[in-house]
């Protein structure tokens, strides 16, 4: 256990509240640490055709909102002299990518954020992170942001 851990991120301030976490188990057991971002390939589009983008331009933004969100991960690790790969993943359902990048990664634990919502915020918008703690074969390592 810990010998590889995938950290995944959606660019917000509570997925970054993992790293220090992360890192801290990595530099503790030697780990290998990859963090992974899901970009849904296929994009809502608007009833009607009628969008301000197109799918191109969508994937370049989300390419980039991705880059940007690994690049702020990476830069905890670096500025710690401690390696991390980093994965953008395509899946329409953002947990099912996080699973399929522990899976192929042979990650053997995730350290994930939980955005601490609660009630019916919750059960509105779901939770990555609780679908990733039912659906896991590996250990999962949850970070509660507590201030959301």
């Amino acid at each position: 256990m810990f010998k590889h851990l995938l950290l995944p991120t959606d660019g917000s301030d509570s997925a970054l509240l993992a790293a220090p976490h992360a890192l801290a188990l990595a530099q503790k057991f030697g780990s290998e640490v990859t963090a992974v971002f899901v970009i849904d390939p296929y994009p809502y589009l608007e009833a009607g055709g009628m969008v301000a983008f197109s799918v191109e331009d969508y994937f370049v933004a989300a390419r980039k909102e991705a880059r940007l969100a690994l690049n702020e991960v990476k830069a905890v690790f670096e500025a710690a002299g401690v390696t991390i790969k980093t994965v953008m993943q395509e899946n329409h359902v953002p947990y099912e990518g996080i699973l399929e990048v522990a899976k192929t990664s042979q990650a053997d634990t995730i350290v994930i954020a939980s955005h601490g919502r609660s009630g019916f915020v919750k059960f509105l918008m779901g939770s990555v992170t609780q679908k990733v703690l039912s659906a896991a074969e590996v250990p999962v390592l949850v970070v509660k942001d507590i201030e959301s």
